[in-house]
């Protein structure tokens, strides 16, 4: 009895099997029109909407490898374009996905390349990062994306000269790419030519893909050429783009600062901390307790900041810079002495300790004796 009721199971579904599906046909012509969206996204650089459509069409046709690989193809482009969007937990998927694509469809090598880039960035390991992006610069379908992902890693080696030249080459051969003329911008930021910075990032913010990124440079740039009226609606618009942005939290709170609105300041650096802008938050915060004539909670935070930067002497110099500002003698007299007992024989810090020393030479000078009262 129970053979047989296992042989008839089998035989229904093999039955089952062979009958042809009366949904397939649709299924497919779904997944191909979604295709179809998504490869038309694709060529537009939308790739937020390319993804989308590509996932549905791997989903409408599950068992159709052209639409799977579709779908990994987007991803993998979307991350060659968009670093950013790589979630950490995905990098290991991600990295075999590239591989396995790079055999099975060649003809978009330079993305798989770029992607592939871009993850080994993401788990740190720079060189590898730079032999992947050499080589799909050296691909006759190479771009600018190809040119940006070189300047981003020359940038975060500190080698700004070469990074702008990149980003200028991505340029010229995308004039209309909002990444590269942020990428440009941020680099004149760095050079400190705000003038430059700003022309360029005036273009990318007016495109209509701008990013938060785009506009708290810009903000940056107008407020180094004193429009601090319009430098305020860049960085406040940053924020309102992208709220969960530590550094845009925190150029706002430099913002509100420089323009002695303490409260909004305090309130913003609180938020860059929250996002892990640090320890640039917490300075920020001992700033305005600084500014606040609140000494010892600015002492405090300054040594937290310090602390946390190992002892460095930027923190030292900037902590004693500021309570100078605030009016604070006493306290600025100490972090500056510390600064200039620290740094004295570094010649990189030559500028610095000369302008500290100034600053002390006035904090000891005697102030001149009030006027005899008349008789």
């Amino acid at each position: 009895m129970y053979k047989t009721l296992v042989l008839a199971a089998v035989a229904a579904l093999a039955i089952s099997c062979a009958r042809p599906d009366p949904y397939a046909a649709e299924r497919h012509r779904i997944a191909s029109a979604n295709a179809a969206q998504a490869k038309t996204a694709l060529a537009l650089h939308d790739y937020a909407r390319a993804r989308i459509a590509a996932d549905a069409a791997a989903q409408a046709d599950p068992l159709d490898p052209a639409m799977q690989d579709l779908a990994l193809r987007v991803r993998l482009t979307q991350l060659a374009q968009s670093p950013q969007t790589a979630a950490v937990h995905d990098v290991q998927t991600l990295e075999y996905q590239a591989e396995m694509l790079q055999k099975r469809d060649p003809a978009h090598l330079t993305d798989y390349l770029l992607a592939q880039g871009e993850l080994e960035l993401a788990t740190g390991d720079d060189q590898a990062a730079e032999k992947l992006f050499a080589q799909a610069e050296k691909r006759p379908d190479a771009g600018a994306p190809a040119l940006l992902a070189m300047g981003r890693l020359e940038s975060k080696r500190g080698q700004h000269e070469k990074a702008l030249q990149s980003f200028q080459a991505a340029l010229k051969k995308d004039p209309k790419s909002t990444d590269a003329l942020t990428a440009v911008g941020g680099e004149e930021i760095l050079a400190n030519k705000p003038d430059d910075a700003a022309k360029v990032l005036e273009q990318a913010v007016s495109h209509p893909d701008a990013t938060a990124l785009a506009h708290r440079l810009y903000g940056l740039a107008l407020y180094s050429q004193k429009k601090v009226p319009q430098a305020g609606q860049e960085l406040v618009k940053a924020v309102q783009m992208d709220p969960k942005d530590g550094l845009s939290q925190h150029a706002l709170g430099d913002y509100w600062l420089q323009t002695g609105q303490l409260a909004r300041a305090e309130a913003a650096y609180q938020n860059a901390s929250k996002l892990g802008a640090e320890p640039e938050a917490t300075f920020g915060l001992a700033q305005v307790a600084a500014r606040a004539h609140q000494d010892a909670k600015a002492a405090q935070l300054f040594a937290a900041v310090a602390k946390s930067s190992g002892g460095s002497l930027e923190s030292a110099y900037l902590a004693g810079m500021e309570f100078d500002r605030a009016g604070q003698a006493q306290a600025a007299a100490q972090w500056l002495n510390a600064y200039v007992g620290a740094a004295a024989r570094d010649p990189s810090e030559a500028p610095r300790v000369q302008r500290a020393r100034s600053v002390l030479a006035q904090l000891t000078q005697p102030k001149p004796a009030a006027p005899a009262p008349h008789p």
